[in-house]
């Protein structure tokens, strides 16, 4: 009797202490990251000078959304810039219908036929680009404004490398709120980590750089990955070279999210793929906050099934997701997408173990292409 007792009451400290101690490791990623973000972030005024833009977009039979693409870069209140399209051996229209544009500043390159995949079509725009600041989006993405290239070019000037955001478009269904909530939880973690100076991926759908970074740099493109070199090179160069993040809604270039779940579940393994070439350092920062959340999770639900300090674990836990809630709340401001904030717990749990099984099964069954 008294030993099973003893063995409950150890049982219960045991959970206890891992219980905060995950809630601790989740304020502190609050306070020293995503707070200050979402509190303190000013932008950076529009300038008046122009600096010459090579605009840079890999395309693969794209004929279906390319011209609206295209179309929002050229509408830019924005001169000095080329716009190069990289074709890579599209079986659609995608070439004639970017050619029939007839838009001056647009210089379309098709693919050597040797090579293939978006990674050495963006390299081959690279080598083809006449300017030292260079911009890159997806040939499935729209500049949200006329201004985009006035506020990227802003921090641009002044910094060797800028990360931007690219919000999905709001459309029905839990897996359109599911992508962009992991969307918009990414650019949070982003975001936040640049801002305090420790820059580990950007987005290839809305980034620039400058020419010049990539010149002295070995082994920049990894052969072994079928995405994700956008991750690798802010992930290797941010912390060596000034680093800015572009918030302003009208800096943001906006898509589509993925409409299927197999879809989703197989893009989610091509991003994690770049994730496993990251920095020791920022994996296990990573691993630490997302890991402190799914063990949170389990230990709450568990806590409360053994009926262990019910008002004192419910109000902690509950006093914690309102905190993420809030912080939802004032980035949306940045990132778009207020109307998720409220249901940041439940998508957050619905992610992190949607990420798990996306995870598993990478190392079960090789990455696809792209494409």
């Amino acid at each position: 009797m008294w030993h099973e007792i003893h063995s409950f009451l150890n049982l219960q400290s045991l959970l206890l202490t891992l219980f905060f101690l995950c809630l601790l490791v989740q304020l502190y990623f609050q306070v020293r990251y995503f707070i200050p973000f979402a509190l303190q972030l000013k932008e950076t005024d529009l300038s008046n000078e122009e600096i010459p833009l090579s605009v840079i977009i890999a395309a693969k039979n794209e004929a279906k959304g390319i011209v609206n693409t295209l179309e929002s870069i050229i509408q830019q209140d924005y001169e000095n810039f080329e716009l190069i399209l990289i074709d890579d051996h599209s079986a659609d229209e995608t070439v004639p219908l970017a050619k029939a544009l007839n838009f001056p500043q647009l210089k379309i390159f098709s693919m050597p036929a040797n090579q293939q995949g978006k990674k050495a079509a963006i390299q081959f725009g690279i080598s083809q680009a006449k300017y030292e600041y260079l911009v890159f989006t997806d040939a499935d993405c729209l500049a949200k404004s006329p201004k985009w290239l006035k506020h990227i070019a802003s921090h641009l000037k002044n910094n060797q490398l800028v990360l931007g955001h690219s919000p999905f478009i709001k459309e029905s269904g839990f897996l359109n709120q599911l992508a962009r909530f992991e969307n918009t939880q990414t650019a949070l973690f982003y975001f936040s980590f640049a801002k305090q100076h420790k820059p580990y991926m950007g987005v290839g759908r809305n980034m620039a750089y400058h020419k010049g970074i990539l010149s002295d740099e070995l082994q920049l493109w990894n052969e072994e990955i079928k995405s994700g070199d956008d991750d690798l090179i802010v992930n290797r160069l941010g912390k060596k070279y000034k680093t800015a993040i572009c918030t302003h809604v009208d800096s943001h270039t906006i898509s589509r999210a993925e409409t299927s779940w197999r879809s989703y579940f197989n893009q989610k393994r091509r991003q994690l793929q770049a994730g496993s070439y990251y920095a020791f350092s920022d994996k296990f920062r990573l691993y630490v906050v997302n890991l402190s959340k799914l063990y949170g999770w389990w230990l709450f639900i568990v806590l409360l099934s053994l009926q262990i300090q019910v008002s004192l674990i419910l109000s902690i836990f509950v006093a914690m997701q309102m905190i993420q809630i809030l912080v939802g709340i004032k980035s949306s401001k940045h990132l778009e997408n207020r109307d998720l904030a409220w249901k940041w717990p439940l998508l957050e749990v619905v992610h992190l173990h949607w990420i798990g099984l996306v995870a598993f099964s990478s190392l079960i069954w090789k990455v696809d292409k792209w494409k």
